[in-house]
C-alpha cells in the first residue's frame, strides 16, 4: 500500500519576496541604534524598534499603545504631543529638530528627531513615523571647536592689544625723553651759574627739581623697557661681573634712602669673588 502524498501550499515569489522584505525591514530597524517608532492619531505606540525600548529598559511589546505621558516626565510629554500634532496635523514634517533630553539614567544629551505623517491607502493622515539619534557626541565636538576658536580670537585680540599698549607707552615715552635731557641740561646750567649766580635757596630748589628730573627720566626708561619686554625686543648684553662689587656700587644709595626713612641698613657680602654672566645694567635695575 503506497503512503499518501503531502500537500504543499502553493507559495508565490510575491508572497516570498514581500516577506524577505519584511524580514530585512525588521532586521534593519532592530539592528540600528537610532530610536525609531510609529505612532496613531492619539500618540499612541504602535510599534517601536529595539533601541527605543532599551532606552526605557523595557521591551517593545510593553511599549505598544502608550502614550509619551506614560514613559516621560509632564512638560517633557507635552513638548513631543505638541510636535505630534503639528506634523498629523498641518501634514508637514519635522526635520532634524535638535533638542536636550534627559535620558533615564539622568544624564543630560542632545537628540536630533525628524518626524513624518503616516498616511493610508487613500492618502489620509492616521499617525505619524519617527527616528531619533542621540547627537551628544557631535554637539560637544562643535562646543569644544567654537570654544577653541573663542579662545583662539580673544588670544588674537589681546595680542593685538598688547602690540598697541606697547606702541603706545614707546612711543609716549620716546615724545618724553627729549624734553626731559632739555630740562637737565638747563638744571645743569643753572647750578653751575652758566647763567648767573644762584644762592643757596635757590641751589636747594634746583638741586630737588634736578632729583625729580631724574626719577622721571628713570621712570621714562623703564616704560620703554616695558614696551621692548612685550615687543620682545629687549636685548640683555652680558659680561662676568662680580657680584659682590655690583651689591656695593649701590650700597650707598640704599643706604642713605634707608637713613631717612631712620631703617637701619648694613650689607653682609662674602669675601670670596662672586663671578657670573649676567646683563650689569639690567641687574642694577633689579636691585
Amino acid at each position: 500500500m503506497s503512503k499518501p502524498k503531502k500537500k504543499f501550499s502553493p507559495v508565490s515569489h510575491s508572497q516570498r519576496s514581500a516577506a524577505q522584505q519584511y524580514r530585512l525591514l525588521s532586521d534593519l530597524m532592530n539592528s540600528i541604534p537610532d530610536v525609531v517608532y510609529i505612532k496613531d492619531r492619539k500618540g499612541r505606540f504602535l510599534y517601536v524598534n529595539q533601541a527605543h525600548a532599551k532606552g526605557l529598559e523595557l521591551s517593545p511589546d510593553q511599549l505598544v499603545g502608550k502614550t509619551d505621558f506614560d514613559l516621560f516626565p509632564r512638560k517633557r510629554a507635552l513638548v513631543m504631543a505638541k510636535d505630534d500634532e503639528y506634523v498629523m496635523k498641518k501634514g508637514k514634517s519635522i526635520i532634524d529638530k535638535v533638542e536636550r533630553a534627559t535620558r533615564t539614567d539622568g544624564e543630560d544629551n542632545f537628540v536630533s528627531t525628524t518626524k513624518v505623517p503616516h498616511y493610508d491607502e487613500n492618502g489620509k493622515i492616521i499617525g505619524l513615523m519617527g527616528i531619533t539619534r542621540d547627537i551628544t557626541k557631535r554637539v560637544r565636538l562643535e562646543q569644544e571647536r567654537e570654544q577653541k576658536i573663542l579662545s583662539y580670537r580673544k588670544g588674537e585680540m589681546n595680542k593685538s592689544l598688547n602690540r598697541l599698549k606697547a606702541s603706545i607707552i614707546s612711543t609716549v615715552s620716546h615724545e618724553l625723553r627729549t624734553p626731559v635731557a632739555i630740562i637737565q641740561q638747563l638744571m645743569g646750567v643753572m647750578l653751575n651759574e652758566t647763567a648767573g649766580t644762584v644762592n643757596d635757596k635757590q641751589r636747594g630748589i634746583l638741586l630737588r627739581t634736578r632729583t625729580n628730573v631724574g626719577r622721571l627720566k628713570n621712570l621714562i626708561d623703564k616704560l620703554l623697557d616695558v614696551a621692548q619686554i612685550e615687543n620682545k625686543g629687549l636685548k640683555l648684553n652680558y659680561s662676568l661681573v662680580n657680584v659682590c662689587e655690583l651689591l656695593r656700587d649701590s650700597e650707598d644709595f640704599f643706604k642713605n634712602s634707608a637713613r631717612e626713612k631712620n631703617i637701619s641698613l648694613s650689607y653682609h657680602l662674602t669675601p670670596q669673588d662672586v663671578n657670573i654672566f649676567v646683563d650689569p645694567e639690567r641687574i642694577v635695575e633689579v636691585i
